[in-house]
């Protein structure tokens, strides 16, 4: 079966399909990404000089769909209370043959059209609904989780397994994952003391770490997570469970947020120069279309 699911802030959500209230007829379109290009050029020069990465626009999703219910007034009116941009970022997700792709941040742009004439009639109206996901890359639905457990030297992982999921491993030189996604893709930290300062936690394979001067106690957690709209580094007291934010902590000249290169990255993680044998490390794999 082949669907989208929108689910606001609020944590409500409406799916679009073939069947039920709301019937999609088109989708236009999960697949299109535009790219744009910096670019130079000189006195006479033929064409021009691409200059630096590219970067993906936004992405701009329009679902045309069919209302069939026996009051449409009670759900054109749910639908226009789930869409309300005005909650906040919300998801899309698009599944089809047991494959599951998020867009995390979402907003409606164009609220459900409701047209007359033959697009409406008894027990059905015809709409569009127009979506723009500011992040324009699809993800896993559920994190990949490699844990380092103290004591047992091992890798955890969740069971929801996907299809691109490769198994990581740990060795002499720290912990290996894989990302198997088409792009580079933040990463989440999770410290639990006790732990002496200073922490780090570095990238091998990119040669990029995090420093923090701070010392965790028994019942404190650090989480670390490097998405560049969404940085941060909170302290937790787990007895309490209160948070703080931990910025302060952060040496600031040797360190860099850094994203998980496409293929596998060595992981270590330090505190005061001994390897940690309790840290988690999560990410979700990017891809550029479904």
């Amino acid at each position: 079966m082949e669907r989208l699911i929108y689910t606001n802030a609020l944590g409500h959500s409406v799916e679009f399909s073939s069947a039920g209230t709301y019937q999609w007829t088109q989708v236009d379109d999960l697949g299109a990404l535009d790219a744009s290009f910096q670019t130079s050029s000189s006195p006479y020069q033929d064409g021009t000089t691409s200059v630096g990465d590219p970067y993906f626009e936004p992405r701009v999703i329009k679902v045309d769909i069919q209302i069939v219910s026996s009051d449409l007034q009670a759900d054109i009116r749910s639908l226009n209370r789930i869409l309300n941009p005005k909650l906040g970022m919300a998801s899309l997700s698009y599944e089809r043959d047991g494959v599951k792709r998020v867009l995390n941040k979402v907003k409606t742009r164009t609220m459900p059209a409701l047209p007359g004439g033959t697009s409406r009639g008894i027990g059905f109206q015809m709409s569009s609904i127009i979506f723009m996901a500011f992040n324009p890359y699809y993800t896993d639905e559920a994190y990949t989780e490699a844990s380092v457990e103290t004591g047992g030297l091992g890798l955890e992982f969740p069971l929801n397994i996907t299809d691109s999921f490769v198994f990581d491993f740990l060795n002499t030189t720290g912990v290996t994952v894989t990302n198997a996604g088409d792009v580079e893709c933040p990463v989440t930290i999770i410290l639990d003391g006790p732990m002496a300062s200073p922490l780090e936690v570095e990238n091998i394979t990119t040669g990029e770490k995090i420093v923090l001067a701070a010392t965790l106690l028994a019942n404190e957690r650090l989480m670390i997570t490097t998405e560049i709209d969404n940085i941060n580094v909170i302290k937790k007291n787990l007895t309490t469970s209160v948070e703080t934010v931990a910025f302060q902590y952060i040496d600031v000249a040797q360190t860099t947020f850094f994203y998980l290169t496409m293929g596998t990255n060595t992981m270590r993680i330090t505190a005061d120069e001994a390897e940690m044998e309790n840290a988690t490390i999560k990410f979700k794999q990017q891809y550029v279309g479904v």
